[in-house]
């Protein structure tokens, strides 16, 4: 079983891409990496007279549903309570989310900074506990 604490044959783990959390706390690489190993990130696309082949699975869709399944683990810790299962659950989804941003071809980091991009000027008021923009 690869150790993903360390740094891997391609440079995942320790790279100057911003990925590397100092101190092995975290690292969004080590999930793509793991991903990677199991199959979950698509294969490099297959052409033929200049037209796609897609005979892979549909793996938006596929990571789609396991973000729904993984928010309602998320929904239940919350109705019930219970700080480690809303731990485990918050951290499932991020799991996902940064396998579902690898398969799209993108870094789950630069998702977060778009998002933060669109809300850090945002105006608005906190109604019944939720932040509803102007």
């Amino acid at each position: 079983m690869k150790n993903y604490d360390e740094k891997d044959e391609i440079g995942y783990l320790d790279d100057d891409s911003g990925y590397h959390w100092h101190g092995g706390k975290w690292n969004y690489r080590r999930v793509e990496l793991w991903a990677k190993e199991r199959g979950l990130l698509p294969k490099e696309k297959r052409f033929l007279h200049g037209v796609e082949i897609d005979d892979g699975p549909d793996y938006n869709n596929a990571q789609t549903l396991k973000l729904m399944e993984e928010v309602g683990e998320l929904a239940h810790a919350i109705a019930y309570r219970d700080k480690q299962g809303l731990k485990d659950s918050i951290g499932d989804c991020a799991v996902v989310l940064i396998i579902l941003a690898a398969q799209n071809g993108m870094k789950f980091e630069d998702c977060l900074n778009y998002a933060w991009d669109e809300i850090k000027n945002r105006q608005g008021k906190l109604e019944d506990g939720l932040f509803k923009k102007d």
